[in-house]
């Protein structure tokens, strides 16, 4: 079953090529740059752990040697770099909200762009047909949310995977089971990241009608076109309560599928922690018997517990990225919609005044 859901995902994510090369035609000099900035962005967390056991070794050398000039030397020089690495991403941080905010409004325009002048190109059919209305619909209602929603969730998950790669190089060390236990522990939120996806995937879909009545209802219940027309034939109640029931069931249908999900992250939740608890307790003994550090301990426990808590959200940018697939779906069919009535490539030239009837 869950190879089946890694193919159903396989096969939502073939448009994200495309929209990576929408991201870089609309802002390629900042692109660059955000590129840069996530490969120093994910590697600095896993600098962090590694200082970790670095200080803790340096200072409990210090304290078994009477805490002179000497001994405290190595550990200045290690919380020095702890320091700086901390200041560094704070910093980073800041430049990548500016240079992230500069991408996404170029991406967020280029595909409004795109977006006008296709609706220019269709034939005046496509907005006599429900259908394909209701594809535009979905192209046009997200064009302001999901170009940005797609370039943080791009850049989130990268950055994240690299932390994560770079996490399981420090695992490494103490055993190769290690980090193919942080892989298993994270299994059962894989299946409820991808499964409930999925089905919000479907009701998307099948609510699209219901959210567009929705929305005509409320169109029609607060423009100022319709004010006179409702009250000279009293229909301002009905509207009312066919919205109200529309609102109603959708919202509970949505409300239905949050908890599902959040039950199910739950149990995963609770599985996750019981790994942890019981690779904690190895690390533990290995201390005591003098096999490892303290230092080894508080890396140990930074690089498992942050390992699964980005594999966590290595799985929430995942489920993002399945959503934003499905905008990505609609936005790409409704650009390679072709115009059934094409100019000709000699067309007659219309003279300036009218000789004869038109036949």
């Amino acid at each position: 079953m869950l190879r089946r859901k890694f193919t159903e995902i396989r096969d939502r994510f073939r448009r994200m090529p495309d929209a990576l090369r929408l991201v870089w035609n609309a802002a390629p000099n900042w692109t660059v740059i955000w590129i840069v900035l996530l490969v120093a962005q994910g590697l600095l967390p896993a600098a962090t752990v590694y200082l970790t056991r670095v200080v803790i070794d340096d200072l409990v050398a210090a304290i078994n040697n009477d805490l002179s000039a000497n001994t405290l030397q190595p550990f200045l020089i290690s919380a020095g770099l702890m320091a700086a690495t901390l200041l560094l991403t704070e910093l980073l941080n800041s430049i990548g909200s500016w240079v992230q905010t500069a991408q996404t409004e170029s991406v967020q325009d280029r595909v409004k762009e795109l977006i006008h002048a296709q609706a220019i190109a269709v034939d005046l059919a496509y907005y006599e047909s429900p259908r394909y209305y209701d594809q535009l619909h979905r192209a046009r209602q997200e064009a302001g949310s999901r170009p940005v929603s797609l370039v943080k969730n791009v850049g989130t998950f990268l950055q994240n995977g690299i932390t994560v790669v770079a996490i399981v190089g420090l695992l490494l060390p103490y055993g190769a089971w290690v980090p193919i236990v942080l892989l298993l522990s994270i299994l059962p939120a894989v299946y409820i990241v991808l499964h409930f996806n999925q089905k919000y995937h479907l009701w998307w879909e099948e609510s699209t009608e219901r959210r567009r009545w929705a929305d005509y209802y409320e169109m029609v219940l607060t423009y100022s076109a319709a004010a006179a027309e409702m009250r000279l034939f009293n229909i301002g109640g009905h509207l009312k309560a066919a919205h109200t029931a529309l609102r109603r069931d959708l919202r509970a249908e949505k409300i239905h599928l949050t908890r599902d999900q959040a039950l199910g992250r739950l149990g995963a939740g609770l599985l996750a922690m019981v790994a942890t608890g019981g690779v904690m307790l190895w690390m533990v003994w290995r201390v005591l018997q003098g096999a490892a550090t303290l230092g080894d301990l508080g890396l140990f426990y930074q690089a498992f517990s942050r390992g699964q808590a980005l594999a966590r959200t290595l799985l929430g940018n995942l489920g993002q990225l399945y959503s934003d697939s499905l905008f990505l779906d609609n936005l790409f069919d409704f650009l390679e919609l072709e115009p059934q009535v094409v100019t000709s490539g000699r067309p007659r030239p219309f003279p300036a005044a009218l000789q004869q009837g038109i036949d």
